[in-house]
C-alpha cells in the first residue's frame, strides 16, 4: 500500500510483512481504492471499490504504521464496495465500532477480531435497495471528520455524536438522509419530486437540493464564529448553502404536514373517515399522532380508529382535513418507510344510521353516493 510523505515528498510502499501482529494476510484486491481517515486514533482505512474488503493502517502518521486486513466479503457483506463512507460513532471510546460502506448496503461492523487474523463481526446492516430509499447501490453514509471537538472543524453534530448523514449521490436522496439505529434502516427521500417543503422551521429556509452532494460541513469566519456549510452540484445549480451553528445539522424532529381540503359532492357533511396509513415507523423516544376535522381544521379530533375501522366525526363539517404531527430530536424523528401514498376514505352516512329510533333492521353501517 502506497504512502508519500507530504513533507519531504518521499514515497514508500507498506507491505504486509509488517502487517499488525496476528493479523490475516490480504487475499484479495481490487480497483478504484478509497481513503477515509480517523484522525482521533490515527487511522487509514483503504477501501477497494470492487470487493468491499478494506486495510486499516493503524498509527498511519508515524514512522511504523501496521496493517490491518478486514474481509467484509467473507463475513457475508458481499463482493462490491460501492457503497461509500466512514462513520466512528465513538472514536475515543470504541475506535473499532464502526459504519462501512458494503455491497449494497452499509455495515455496522466490530474490526476487532481482524487484529488477530479473523472476520469482521457484523452488528447491523443498512441496506440501499429496501425501503424507505431505493438507492440500488449508489449511496454514501458517513462523515469526513470523527472527531466531535467544538473547537476543530467537524462534520458530525456535537450534541448527537451517532448522526450519522447520508448525503445525495447519483440524483438520489436529494434532500440528505440518516442512519436510523432502532430500525437498522437509510430514511431519506429518493428524490424531491412534487415535495413542498416549509420555508422558516427552525431558520434553515430551503433544504440544499443537489444530485451529487456531501454532509453538512461546519466552519469558521475569520473572526472564529462557527457556521455550517452544504456543499454539492447539480440540481440546485452547483451552489452551496450556509447555515447558523444553533441549527447546526441535525434533523428537523419535531414536525407536522396538512393535506386537504377535501369535500365530497354537493358538500354533504361527512361523518366518517378512515385512513390508510402505509408503513410509519416511530423510533424510541418520538411519537407520531394524526388528528383529522370536517371542517376545514376548525376542531380537530385525533385520529384513532385501526385497520377497516372508521373514525366518526363528533362535529359536523362538509371539509376534510388530515394532519401528521410528530415529536423527535436531532438524530432522529417518525417517518413513513414505503414509497406508496397513504389513503383517505370518507362519506356520509345514512339519516337512518344515525338516528337510533328507526328500528333496528336498518343495516347502520351502510354508506351512501360516492366516497373518495
Amino acid at each position: 500500500y502506497p504512502r508519500r510523505n507530504w513533507r519531504t515528498g518521499e514515497e514508500q510502499l507498506l507491505n504486509t510483512s509488517n502487517n499488525y501482529p496476528g493479523s490475516a494476510s490480504v487475499d484479495r484486491n481490487g480497483y478504484r481504492y478509497t481513503l477515509y481517515y480517523d484522525e482521533v486514533n490515527d487511522r487509514v482505512f483503504y477501501n477497494s471499490y470492487y470487493n468491499g474488503n478494506f486495510m486499516v493502517i493503524v498509527d498511519a502518521s508515524t514512522a511504523s504504521p501496521k496493517l490491518v486486513w478486514c474481509d467484509a466479503s467473507d463475513a457475508g457483506l458481499g463482493d462490491d464496495g460501492y457503497e461509500d463512507g466512514l462513520f466512528v460513532p465513538d472514536p475515543v471510546n470504541n475506535p473499532n465500532l464502526l459504519v462501512m460502506g458494503c455491497n449494497s448496503r452499509n455495515a455496522y461492523l466490530d474490526i476487532t477480531p481482524c487484529f488477530t487474523g479473523s472476520r469482521p463481526t457484523v452488528l447491523k446492516q443498512f441496506y440501499t435497495e429496501s425501503h424507505p430509499a431505493r438507492f440500488g447501490n449508489l449511496h454514501r453514509a458517513g462523515t469526513k471528520y470523527q472527531s466531535i471537538n467544538n473547537d476543530e472543524h467537524i462534520d458530525k453534530n456535537p450534541n448527537f455524536p451517532d448522526l450519522c448523514p447520508c448525503p445525495a449521490d447519483r440524483g438520489r436522496q436529494m434532500l440528505d438522509g440518516w442512519l436510523d439505529w432502532d430500525n437498522n434502516k437509510i430514511v431519506g427521500l429518493y428524490r424531491h419530486d412534487s415535495t413542498t417543503e416549509d420555508t422558516t422551521s427552525n431558520g434553515r429556509g430551503r433544504s440544499y437540493r443537489a444530485d451529487y452532494s456531501c454532509a453538512p460541513f461546519r466552519m469558521r469566519s475569520a473572526n472564529g464564529t462557527p457556521y455550517w456549510i452544504k456543499l454539492g452540484y447539480g440540481y440546485d445549480g452547483h451552489s452551496f448553502k450556509v447555515w447558523t451553528d444553533d441549527i447546526g445539522n441535525g434533523l428537523v424532529g419535531n414536525w407536522e404536514v396538512e393535506y386537504g381540503t377535501y369535500t365530497l359532492d354537493g358538500n354533504a357533511n361527512i361523518d366518517f373517515v378512515n385512513l390508510g396509513l402505509v408503513d410509519h415507523y416511530t423510533p424510541s423516544g418520538c411519537s407520531l399522532s394524526i388528528y383529522v376535522s370536517n371542517n376545514n381544521g376548525g376542531t380537530w379530533e385525533l385520529y384513532t380508529a385501526s385497520g377497516h375501522n372508521h373514525h366518526m366525526f363528533n362535529s359536523t363539517g362538509y371539509q376534510l382535513r388530515v394532519k401528521y404531527v410528530a415529536s423527535g430530536q436531532e438524530d432522529k424523528a417518525p417517518y413513513k418507510l414505503a414509497s406508496a401514498f397513504d389513503t383517505a376514505t370518507y362519506g356520509t352516512l345514512y339519516e337512518s344510521v344515525k338516528d337510533a329510533t328507526i328500528p333496528y333492521k336498518v343495516t347502520r353501517k351502510k354508506i351512501r353516493g360516492r366516497k373518495k
